[in-house]
């Protein structure tokens, strides 16, 4: 790029190489270094290119989403919602510290966490609604880990969002090597969905990558419909085989009609 940008990750855009035009969306943007997905490939080398992006799609689709909820297509939880805004009152509270007892220490560093994060901790297994604010480099993707780590362990559905893809990473990356070895991180139940900016995270934890578990269970059925396109293979050859025998017989019945007049006459 010849100049910064700020527009968001995910954003779609469109690709405009000569004439032609593909879509795609941004996998992260650092600097002037553009990270992109594409639907087709273009080419290894593109001397020059025009991306058109769409900077507020998520505005539009927030203002969707408001519509339908307007409108009662869809619901949402008002009451969690409000306590978010601080329109109504939520329960906040700290746990007993033997209730968060086992997730206090970084099992791949050993690492433990400081009275802030302990209080982070607590406060958010305790609460309906924890804000968690700290500048860079405090451990705030520690704690939330460690958080999420509790919630997974006592079964609890967690869904990690950030506005960058490499945040997403960052998160998903501690969480799992906080449960690694547990059956149900291995039986894929932590999942990074989308297009991590870590080009190698799934080659290093392949239990998360959506399309490693896609393949996984559809085994089966990829083996079936080889062996189904085999036999369809082999029935195609047979096919051809009688076609050719047919064509034969039929020649053969010509040239008997074209003896027996000839014998006639």
């Amino acid at each position: 790029m010849n100049s910064p940008t700020s527009i968001p990750d995910d954003s779609p855009i469109e690709v405009k190489v000569d004439e032609r035009i593909t879509k795609g969306y941004i996998v992260a943007i650092e600097g002037l270094k553009l990270t992109v997905i594409l639907e087709k490939d273009i080419g290894e080398i593109i001397p020059e290119a025009t991306i058109i992006a769409n900077s507020y799609y998520l505005l539009k689709i927030m203002e969707k989403r408001l519509s339908q909820v307007v409108e009662k297509e869809i619901s949402i939880n008002q009451d969690i919602s409000q306590k978010v805004f601080g329109l109504i009152k939520s329960r906040s509270r700290n746990v007993k510290d033997f209730v968060i007892h086992d997730y206090l220490l970084d099992k791949k560093t050993s690492k433990k966490l400081n009275e802030e994060q302990k209080n982070a901790l607590s406060k958010s297994v305790g609460s309906e609604v924890t804000f968690i604010w700290g500048p860079p480099g405090t451990g705030k993707t520690f704690t939330l880990a460690k958080i999420a780590e509790y919630f997974f362990q006592n079964n609890l559905e967690i869904l990690v969002l950030s506005h960058t893809n490499i945040a997403v990473d960052n998160a998903i990356e501690k969480i799992a090597e906080n449960l690694e070895g547990n059956e149900d991180y291995l039986s894929g139940k932590v999942i990074r969905y989308g297009y991590p900016q870590m080009e190698d995270l799934f080659d290093r934890m392949k239990e998360i990558s959506l399309d490693y578990w896609v393949e996984l269970e559809s085994k089966h059925l990829i083996e079936e419909k080889n062996n189904l396109e085999n036999k369809i293979y082999k029935i195609n050859l047979e096919l051809d085989e009688i076609n050719k025998l047919s064509e034969i017989s039929n020649l053969v019945s010509e040239q008997k009609k074209k003896i027996k007049r000839s014998e006639t006459q």
